[in-house]
C-alpha cells in the first residue's frame, strides 16, 4: 500500500524529486567522458548566458581576485566557476549510484592512513578539504 504524501509536500517538491532521479539516471548512464564533457559545456553555456549581467558570482570573484568587473580576465574566472559548479552537480547526480571504488580512485587524500587508523580504533575522523573540490564525493 503506497504511503500518503506529507500534507506540506507540493507538486513542485515532487517535480524536483523526479528531476533529480532522472538526472541521476542519465548522469550514471552516460559514459564518464561524455558526462564530464556535457557538464563542461553546460557550465560554459551558463557563463555565456550571464555575461555582462553583473551577477553576484562576478561581483564575488572580482572582489577576491581584484580583477575588474566586466574584464575578459574576470569572465574567464567566472566561466571556470560555472564549469566547476556544473561538475559538482554531475558528481552529485552520479554519487547516489556509485560505489566506494569510484570515489577512491578520484579522491587523493594526503596521508590517508590517518583516516584508516582512526576508523580502526572505532572512532570517526574529521577530514578538511578546504572547499577545493566536491566535498560530497570526498565524504562518500
Amino acid at each position: 500500500m503506497p504511503s500518503k504524501r506529507p500534507p506540506d509536500e507540493g507538486r513542485l517538491i515532487q517535480l524536483v524529486y523526479y528531476a533529480y532521479v532522472a538526472f541521476s539516471l542519465v548522469a550514471r548512464w552516460l559514459p564518464e567522458r561524455v558526462a564530464y564533457g556535457l557538464a563542461h559545456t553546460v557550465g560554459t553555456m551558463q557563463a555565456r548566458r550571464t555575461r555582462g549581467k553583473n551577477t553576484q558570482v562576478e561581483r564575488n570573484l572580482a572582489r577576491i581576485t581584484g580583477l575588474q568587473v566586466g574584464s575578459e580576465e574576470l569572465h574567464e574566472v567566472v566561466a571556470e566557476a560555472f564549469r566547476s559548479y556544473s561538475r559538482y552537480w554531475l558528481e552529485t547526480f552520479r554519487a547516489v549510484r556509485e560505489k566506494a571504488p569510484f570515489f577512491l580512485e578520484r579522491v587523493q587524500p594526503k596521508d590517508p592512513h590517518h583516516i584508516g587508523d582512526e576508523i580502526a580504533k572505532g572512532r570517526g575522523a574529521v577530514v578538511l578539504i578546504g572547499h577545493l573540490g566536491n566535498w560530497d564525493a570526498a565524504g562518500a
